[in-house]
């Protein structure tokens, strides 16, 4: 009789990325998923701004993207997609998009605002 051994691999990344590589590798490898943050998530967040919960990182999803949509369904989050609100073209203005009640420009990127 032939012991199969399982492979062990290592994901360097607790972001979206990392975190949907380890679930897709999980049933035919022992996986070991390495981040240097104290969380996972990566660029996705959620601050405090003006007593509210905002989320941050990623803002949209492109759904025409390979198995993103099965995806979402696979984990049970098909009723929460939102389609996307129209934006004034080449605005580039977060305003644009939310009403938010402090709104500053960044120094660092000019014509960017939050």
């Amino acid at each position: 009789m032939t012991v199969r051994q399982v492979p062990s691999i290592a994901v360097i990344g607790a972001g979206i990325t990392g975190l949907v590589a380890a679930r897709r590798l999980r049933d035919h490898a022992e996986v070991t998923v390495l981040e240097q943050a104290g969380r996972v998530g990566g660029q996705l967040d959620s601050v405090n701004v003006a007593s509210r919960s905002v989320d941050v990182g990623a803002e949209a999803v492109f759904t025409a993207a390979p198995g993103l949509l099965e995806l979402i369904a696979e984990l049970g989050l098909s009723d929460q997609v939102v389609p996307a609100a129209p934006v004034p073209a080449g605005s580039g203005r977060v305003e644009d998009c939310v009403r938010c009640p402090r709104v500053s420009p960044r120094p660092d990127r000019p014509g960017w605002h939050r």
